[in-house]
């Protein structure tokens, strides 16, 4: 254990060498750090001030959740407890520490996901309980009841803020306060402490069991250790979901591994249980910056790219020491951008499979402009596969000290990630430039892997179908280019045809989206028909050419999205109209859209 001063009070850092388990981190806290702030953010209720929420506070809202979700240590230790919630991080956050303390196994999944995928991921990890907010996902429950026909399910309301925070912000050692039994048993070291899924965005997404023994070594490892080096060590990563595995070690594991202090948005559900969280934007993300002064702040790309145009946010983030974005690419023009505008950016790399292996920006690669580029920490064994053309797949190697949660090699215990990298000119520095499996980056820093979604809508319309692309990146909404079978084949510029083959194929996209997040799903008006005398290309294995294939269909992708999306910018300034008033105009739109369709394939042809 090590010490250090801050504020003329002795904190003290906790052994990270598995002798303490993650519920063993947050009672330590409680005792070595009770006054240190874990949490931060903007007070509402009084300009310019801030609440903090200390390791007293949140470690003791945490005893009370498992209080209520395991009163007296019923029922055998080690079941799994899924978290449907949209509703503060911080109150988030405790549900997940509450349901380890109590000797049981969250499991945090995305309200987005649908029924059927979230069935099969309890099937997965045997899991028949949720948690979960009936006013706000109760249509989602309703489905999960009906799918997991046979299943025995147990449904528990979500506690609220004011029940884990009573004192929100102005906790105490005196106030009223029981702990929680301490376990039984000390949990085995490679057995589940937390189910975290993937992304979703392969339209299946897995359960990926992180062990205590992993939950341990992602502390240490430089992703995380490097943000022990920040000045204050005042972290905002407001605008990160607190479901995903990247606001899990942003959030919670770096406070409790190195004292950092996480600020998020305000709570909005301590008077209102009911209360929406807020919704991230940039605006909001800038003035949550400024009021709590953080000294590093980190964005989905989405809404950093959003700053570019604004002087004030750019003031704003040219005082942060370390500005980063995770999640997804930032744009090669507005990263140059803000980095000619003095602002210290940087990127930031990691996966829920294998944890943070980077090593936080220096001043120096800040100061050369090298922001799109991670360099690898120390400790952290990287093999590099060539793919052709200088680049390289990451694969992160399990070590004695840093074991991944997935091990996926054939020859060797660790991790294919299926990240691209290319070398940097001069430095040890790697710049991730794309997936293995072509994955398509939205602009809201989604990221879907579009060959699963391509492959079951292929083998689902086969005969009619001969091949499907999808596309989308940095979109709004992805879209689908379909090649049909020569037998099948239509004249796009005969709107009647293009209608009717649309309507053919339409029910089983519908029913494919069902399977699917949101971000994955494709609407009709995103189906683009390629003619036949412009075939998509193929490779030696007789498999469409991704690259090649969408270049060629750029001019129509691009048209079908500036239409698409004018269509739907008008629609939106027509709230006020009449059903009536806005299905004509709807109608309309339709029309136009096919009318600038045909017009534009007439000028390909």
């Amino acid at each position: 254990m090590a010490s250090l001063d801050a504020a003329s009070t002795t904190l003290e850092l906790p052994p990270l060498d598995c002798s303490l388990l993650f519920p063993d981190l947050i009672n330590f806290h409680m005792e070595r750090n009770p006054t240190f702030p874990m949490f931060m953010y903007p007070n509402e209720m009084v300009t310019g001030a801030t609440t903090e929420i200390s390791f007293l506070e949140f470690g003791r809202a945490a005893h009370r959740i498992a209080h209520t979700l395991r009163p007296s240590c019923q029922d055998p230790d080690g079941q799994v407890v899924m978290i449907i919630a949209n509703t503060d991080s911080l109150l988030h956050h405790a549900v997940v520490a509450g349901i380890s303390i109590a000797g049981l196994v969250p499991f945090p999944v995305s309200f987005k996901n649908s029924a059927a995928t979230i069935v099969n991921m309890m099937k997965k990890v045997n899991c028949s309980r949720i948690v979960t907010l009936a006013h706000a996902h109760r249509g989602l429950i309703n489905d999960i009841c009906l799918e997991s026909e046979g299943m025995q399910l147990t449904l528990d309301e979500l506690p609220t803020l004011a029940r884990a925070f009573p004192k929100l912000g102005n906790e105490v050692a005196a106030d009223p306060f029981v702990a929680y039994p301490p376990p039984a048993k000390r949990p085995e070291l490679h057995s589940p402490a937390i189910y975290v899924h993937s992304s979703g965005s392969t339209g299946s997404p897995k359960p990926i069991a992180h062990s205590y023994q992993f939950q341990i070594h992602w502390m240490t490892q430089p992703g995380i250790l490097g943000y022990a080096n920040v000045v204050a060590r005042r972290i905002g990563s407001m605008t990160h979901r607190p479901i995903h595995a990247f606001a899990l070690w942003a959030q919670l594991y770096a406070p409790l591994s190195y004292l950092t202090t996480t600020v998020v948005y305000p709570p909005r559900t301590w008077k209102d249980p009911r209360a929406q969280p807020i919704v991230a934007t940039s605006d909001n993300a800038i003035e949550c910056v400024r009021q709590t002064k953080c000294h590093c702040v980190i964005f989905i790309p989405a809404l950093l790219e959003q700053t570019v145009t604004s002087e004030e946010a750019i003031e704003v983030l040219k005082n942060v020491e370390l500005v980063c974005f995770a999640g997804g690419p930032l744009p090669v023009k507005v990263g140059d951008a803000l980095w000619a505008a003095g602002v210290p950016l940087c990127t930031n790399y990691g996966g829920t499979e294998f944890g943070s292996p980077f090593a936080i920006a220096n001043k120096k690669d800040i100061a050369d402009g090298d922001w799109g580029s991670v360099r690898f920490g120390d400790g952290i064994e990287v093999r590099w596969a060539p793919q052709g053309g200088d680049t390289y797949e990451c694969q992160v190697l399990s070590t004695e000290n840093n074991r991944v949660a997935v091990e996926n090699l054939p020859d060797v215990r660790g991790y294919a990630t299926g990240d691209i990298f290319m070398k940097h000119s001069t430095k040890d520095m790697w710049k991730f430039i794309g997936r293995a499996d072509d994955d398509i980056f939205l602009a809201s820093g989604e990221k879907i892997v579009p060959a699963p979604i391509e492959s079951i809508i292929k083998s689902s319309l086969s005969p009619l179908v001969k091949a499907v692309l999808m596309f989308g990146r940095k979109r709004n909404q992805v879209g689908i280019l379909i090649e049909p079978h020569p037998e099948h084949a239509i004249d796009v510029n005969d709107e009647k045809a293009v209608v009717e083959f649309k309507n053919k194929i339409w029910p089983v996209i519908e029913e494919a989206n069902k399977m699917l997040p949101t971000c994955s799903r494709i609407s009709k008006e995103m189906i683009l028909i390629t003619s036949s005398d412009k075939p998509m290309l193929q490779t030696a294995k007789r498999t469409a050419q991704r690259k090649g294939t969408l270049e060629a269909y750029e001019w129509e992708i691009n048209a079908l999205y500036d239409t698409v999306e004018a269509g739907q910018s008008s629609l939106n300034g027509l709230a006020g109209l009449s059903s009536t008033l806005l299905l004509f105009f709807s109608l309309c739109v339709q029309f136009i859209v096919a009318w600038i369709q045909k017009d534009l394939r007439h000028r390909v042809a």
